[in-house]
């Protein structure tokens, strides 16, 4: 017997049911348009519906500490890009070099000679405790100084 797409899950047998309903779609989609597809439309607005009021998530609100972005969901902290590194990279728009830190939209600061970009790049990497990347003319990737505590020293440096 089909549930008429007003219809609202009210027990976990009813969720059960319309889980079971449901899998039969997954395993032969209905096509766009036909009665079949609405009423899986219908079982899945249903299902969420019950799940929501049933297992809610609760939403998630980013916190900004200056290193990560943190979503904090009650008691659980969530680190995300934990590492924003700074990048020495020619601009080739207006020439010069930028100094840009990853994610971010805007250059940290615009330099006509590459060692004052790499001065600068330095000062905020040391500031932030991250890594100052150099790239070449050509965009690759020269050489990286890290800054701060790293977990996992080069046995070699570079430079």
């Amino acid at each position: 017997m089909a549930r008429q797409v007003n219809e609202r899950i009210r027990s976990d047998g009813d969720y059960e049911k319309a889980l079971d309903e449901i899998e039969r779609y997954f395993e032969r989609e209905p096509a766009p348009g036909t009665p079949a597809a609405a009423r899986f439309d219908a079982l899945a607005q249903m299902i969420e519906e019950y799940e929501a009021r049933h297992w809610p998530i609760e939403q998630a609100r980013m916190v900004e500490d200056g290193r990560s972005a943190i979503y904090q969901e009650g008691k659980k902290r969530v680190v995300v890009g934990a590492k924003r590194d700074y990048h020495v990279v020619p601009n080739k728009d207006r020439g010069g070099w930028d100094v840009r830190r990853d994610g971010a939209d805007r250059s940290s600061g615009h330099f006509e000679r590459k060692s004052d970009a790499m001065d600068r790049g330095r000062e905020l990497a040391r500031e932030h405790k991250t890594e100052l990347v150099e790239h070449g003319r050509n965009g690759r990737i020269q050489d990286s100084d890290s800054s701060g505590n790293d977990p996992l020293p080069p046995r070699v440096r570079k430079h």
